[in-house]
């Protein structure tokens, strides 16, 4: 059997363990439930910011005022921070709701649910997500078998890969689900409102960044999985990586402008604008090119890493 074939037999053979033993289910589900809870805090926000016009343009139209005369007339604001007076607070609040409402049409989903996952969750679940595939082996004392039937750089390169697929796996889950429930929500709210309404929302035109934006939420992704993998085979276990890992996502500070964060955060603001329910922190200058570079690095390095730290430990001691 060519080494190909093993590769792929034993890919296969992994992915069946993690589908048994409900590994990329528990993942899977962590992270379609994490993403609705944004879908559902859009949704939430929309209908809040529809009500807030209703409830300002009824204020209005009780007080004699001619509101629909006010919906046509452009917004004035002047002063300054606190202090802004607005002119025409019916037609504010009419844009408001159409901008929060927006953001439930199926572009702006998905670029919500990018946003929301990849700069805080993708990273943690798929690091932790890689640790325990990368570790398993160590707590059952199944290295020995496994070593005895393939190449140790065979067996890391079928983990290596059914990680990859499972990525990939539960990130289009992910995003298809958002997307559904996005759109079902979407429906929801405009159903309840006067179409003479709907003809004055202005929706905005989403940028056309989709594909870059599902690339790069998708290396990022691949990037700290591919970290996580490395620390489950140089510890040999899940725990303190595990644990490591919550440390640095969220307790540590950015440190510097060449931590992993501070990196993506540059190239983030360059292909996503930002305007849904999550802000990602401003990064320190850094170059795209050279943001980009050292994100490539540390992806191979992780992959690199992986193998010299298996190669190195012995099979039949564990």
């Amino acid at each position: 059997m060519t080494s190909t074939n093993v590769i792929l037999n034993r890919t296969k053979k992994e992915l069946k363990y993690q589908w048994y033993s409900r590994i990329i289910w528990i993942t899977m589900i962590i992270s379609v439930f994490i993403s609705l809870l944004n879908i559902y805090g859009l949704k939430s926000k929309a209908a809040s910011s529809y009500d807030l016009y209703v409830r300002t343009y009824n204020l209005y139209k009780e007080e004699g005022m001619d509101v629909d005369k006010m919906l046509d007339m452009p917004i004035n604001i002047s002063g300054t921070g606190n202090e802004q007076v607005v002119d025409n607070p019916v037609r504010l609040r009419l844009e408001e709701a159409a901008t929060s409402i927006n953001h439930l049409t199926i572009n702006s989903i998905v670029i919500n649910t990018l946003e929301w996952m990849t700069f805080v969750f993708f990273p943690l679940i798929f690091a932790i997500y890689s640790i325990f595939i990368a570790s398993y082996d160590y707590k059952y004392k199944t290295v020995s078998i496994k070593a005895t039937l393939m190449a140790p750089s065979q067996l890391i390169t079928s983990k290596i890969l059914s990680i990859y697929l499972g990525v990939l796996i539960v990130f289009v889950v992910t995003l298809i689900t958002s997307l559904i429930t996005g759109v079902i929500f979407h429906n929801q709210i405009i159903s309840e409102i006067p179409e003479q309404t709907l003809t004055r929302f202005d929706y905005a035109i989403v940028p056309n960044n989709l594909i870059l934006q599902i690339l790069f939420s998708l290396l990022v992704s691949l990037i700290f999985a591919s970290i996580g993998f490395f620390m489950g085979i140089l510890f040999k276990s899940a725990l303190l990586p595990v644990i490591l890992f919550f440390v640095y996502d969220f307790i540590v500070p950015v440190l510097g402008k060449y931590d992993l964060r501070n990196l993506i955060s540059v190239i983030a603001h360059d292909i996503f604008e930002f305007k849904g329910r999550f802000q990602l922190f401003k990064p320190t200058p850094v170059s795209e090119v050279t943001s980009f570079t050292i994100l490539i690095i540390v992806f191979a390095l992780s992959i690199f890493l992986s193998y010299v730290s298996f190669n190195k430990q012995s099979k039949y001691n564990m």
